[in-house]
């Protein structure tokens, strides 16, 4: 098998081993020495098993497994996986926490998303549990329980999911949803089903092939079923209903009205709810939700009291990413909320050296492939007043 040396990884998306942690609540006799070799051996096997699955994959490599001492659970295993990703400049890190009972082990797996190379697929970002898989009596699983045969179906799922993360970054959203799909009639235990429907939800409304995102929304609504109060798949939903609705923000028909409506309602939702811990900056994505939806009535010319409503939110975005460490899931709605701005002051209040400027800040913070819309967008915005610079020098955003 083929291990890779400890070395700085350099492919397109990297995949990190991380230490497991041993819960040992339930543990009964079966001691923290002899739970930490079992895991240890889980811990090879699990790194091998991902090593095998993405040795001929030109997008991802694996590095080699975190040596640090497999230690007693304690609380904050995001933050654990999340600092060795950083460490080792990851986008995903990989790991399980492993429960020994004598007549029922249990591992969850588990995966913290994140990293600047995402790009879009850095709305995945964030720490996702997987359901507990049982691999038998603490005795069997030590002798010769194996963690990737004793429950085929999820560690399938775990490392399909993995490939498709890769995929998604990749845009190469077809291939995403063909390495997915197949999960759909697997028995998946409830937190894995979700994050699969979530997630083909994502990838079937980047395809964006029908006006109305009906595939997506299916997907949506079906993890809401699994889960009702799944904030993902609330945030895909309300996303759907948005883009169906912002079509011709300048000329609503009824139907965008009622699209914008759902995705207002869903949004409040998410906003007011509780917080999850595996979907970070929830609400900032909420308030990003709510600003755009402001932004397309404003300019159907609906009140124009919402405009303070409407920079309210999208301030709260760009306040949080610049104030927050810069997150890479915040990249793209703050230079987007940045450009919603630029529209609000360029056009609706016709402040164009403002909305030159949110324009400029617009490409400064996103992602490569935008930053010449943005451009081009501040061009059609200096029509109005041809002295202006293109960046709005004269002021700031």
């Amino acid at each position: 098998m083929l291990m890779r040396p400890d070395k700085p990884l350099a492919a397109p998306y990297n995949i990190v081993v991380a230490p497991p942690a041993i819960d040992l609540a339930d543990a009964g006799d079966i001691g923290l020495r002899r739970a930490r070799r079992l895991a240890e051996r889980i811990h090879t096997s699990l790194h091998r098993r991902i090593i095998a699955a993405f040795e001929n994959d030109p997008l991802a490599e694996v590095g080699s497994p975190c040596q640090s001492d497999i230690a007693e659970l304690t609380a904050g295993r995001s933050d654990v996986l999340d600092q060795v990703r950083k460490a080792k400049d990851g986008d995903v890190a990989v790991s399980f926490v492993l429960s020994p009972r004598v007549h029922r082990t249990t591992v969850r797996l588990e995966v913290s998303i994140g990293g600047s190379r995402l790009g879009e697929a850095a709305e995945l970002s964030g720490y996702q549990a997987f359901d507990e898989l049982d691999i038998g009596d603490f005795s069997q699983a030590g002798a010769d329980r194996d963690l990737l045969t004793s429950a085929a179906e999820q560690a399938d799922a775990y490392v399909r999911i993995l490939h498709a993360v890769a995929q998604y970054t990749a845009r190469q959203y077809d291939t995403a949803a063909s390495t997915l799909t197949p999960l759909q009639h697997q028995h998946l235990e409830r937190l894995t089903r979700r994050l699969v429907l979530v997630m083909l939800g994502n990838i079937k409304g980047r395809l964006g092939r029908d006006s109305t995102y009906k595939e997506a929304r299916r997907y949506y609504e079906d993890a809401l079923v699994v889960d009702p109060t799944y904030a993902r798949a609330r945030l895909g939903l309300a996303e759907v209903n948005y883009q169906a609705g912002a079509r011709s923000c300048g000329n609503f028909q009824p139907a965008h009205l009622r699209h914008l409506d759902r995705a207002l309602g869903i949004y409040k939702a998410v906003l007011t709810g509780p917080a999850e811990p595996d979907v970070p900056d929830v609400q900032a994505r909420a308030h990003y939700g709510m600003g755009r939806i402001g932004v397309c009535r404003l300019l159907a010319g609906e009140d124009k009291r919402e405009r303070a409503e409407a920079i309210k939110h999208l301030r709260f975005v760009i306040n949080r990413y610049e104030h927050g460490g810069d997150p890479p899931w915040l990249r793209t709605p703050t230079s987007e909320a940045y450009g919603h701005l630029a529209i609000i002051y360029g056009y609706v209040m016709n402040d164009v050296p403002h909305g030159l400027a949110c324009y400029h800040q617009a490409g400064e913070t996103a992602l490569s492939e935008r930053r010449q819309t943005f451009a081009d967008l501040a061009a059609d915005l200096r029509q109005r007043d041809p002295e202006q610079p293109l960046t709005g020098d004269s002021t700031t955003c």
